[in-house]
């Protein structure tokens, strides 16, 4: 059962868990999470829904998240970062450890920059980061985590711009919410210490959608198109164009698609 008590009995997880915010329906858990941080909620403070309203994507998308199928939370933290350079790789934490969490249940994920996961070509869970700075200071950072898990979850491809899958369509059985939350949070709790490393770059590299394949960047009206090469230390990814020259796009660009290369 995905309850308050159930949940309970599992928190906290290497410091995150508590306290613990539950709701049977919510408009976003993020907004419920930066209310909390603006009080002074302490790090680790988690809000959990069942039925996001008005859930919140990238770029003011909405992300759907229906009754009981669905695994809909926002941790919030504090972390102390070298430089301010580094925020980019809380989400990168936060995308690896869903990677991970659906690895323990048997499904291979990867991550399609910047912070969206993939199920066989599918989009199965996406994150959201919101921030609170005073001046170039993090002050709090809140990691908004969705996945679907459950038959129902996903909407149909004629709804979405990305084709969406779910956890129980891609494994065949029904998975249990409690469950996985419990294993994102344990391995975000891994991850999180590694923030602003060569390492947590290296892993996302290897979990990385469309590695050295054609892609396409969408941003404000523009497309890049190049060869997936790699991730840079700002977290934005580089791309070898169509005559040879090395193209960055920065981390806080659009969306990245397959594509082919232009004739």
């Amino acid at each position: 059962m995905f309850t308050e008590h159930t949940l309970r009995t599992r928190l906290p997880i290497g410091g995150l868990g508590l306290p613990l915010h539950f709701f049977e329906s919510v408009g976003s858990t993020n907004d419920m999470a930066l209310d909390l941080a603006q009080g002074g909620a302490p790090h680790g403070a988690l809000v959990v829904a069942d039925t996001q309203t008005r859930g919140r994507g990238r770029g003011d998308r909405r992300w759907v998240t229906p009754a009981g199928t669905s695994l809909a939370f926002s941790v919030l933290l504090r972390p102390r970062l070298g430089a301010p350079q580094e925020a980019w790789g809380i989400g990168v934490a936060g995308a690896l450890a869903v990677v991970d969490a659906m690895e323990m249940e048997g499904a291979e994920g990867v991550v399609k920059w910047p912070n969206d996961i993939l199920l066989g070509g599918r989009k199965a869970a996406g994150l959201l980061v919101d921030a609170l700075w005073e001046e170039d200071q993090l002050q709090a950072a809140i990691v908004g985590i969705g996945v679907n898990v459950l038959e129902g979850s996903a909407p149909p491809d004629d709804q979405v711009d990305f084709p969406a899958t779910s956890l129980q369509a891609a494994l065949g059985r029904v998975v249990d919410r409690a469950t996985l939350l419990q294993a994102t949070l344990e391995a975000l709790a891994r991850w999180l210490p590694r923030v602003g490393s060569a390492d947590l770059r290296q892993a996302w590299w290897q979990r990385m959608a469309y590695r050295d394949a054609w892609v396409s960047v969408e941003d404000r009206g523009s497309e890049t198109r190049g060869r997936l090469e790699g991730i840079d230390a700002d977290g934005g990814v580089i791309l070898r164009g169509e005559s040879g020259e090395t193209v960055y796009v920065g981390a806080g660009a659009g969306r990245l698609r397959p594509t082919c290369p232009v004739n």
